[in-house]
């Protein structure tokens, strides 16, 4: 099982704005997977899907 974890911060300041975490009980092999489903939420967070 692995644990991807991610968090938006303002640099200046240290606020933490959004954060997000993707689990995969695939071992090594589900880290793609969970890294695109990562950045996907990350996309929907910044402003959809097109950006």
């Amino acid at each position: 099982m692995f644990t991807l974890a991610a968090r938006l911060v303002d640099v200046e300041t240290g606020t933490v704005y959004s954060g997000f975490q993707t689990v995969t009980h695939e071992g090594e092999e589900g880290l793609i997977s969970a890294a695109e489903i990562l950045a996907d939420d990350i996309a929907m967070e910044l402003g959809g899907p097109d950006v």
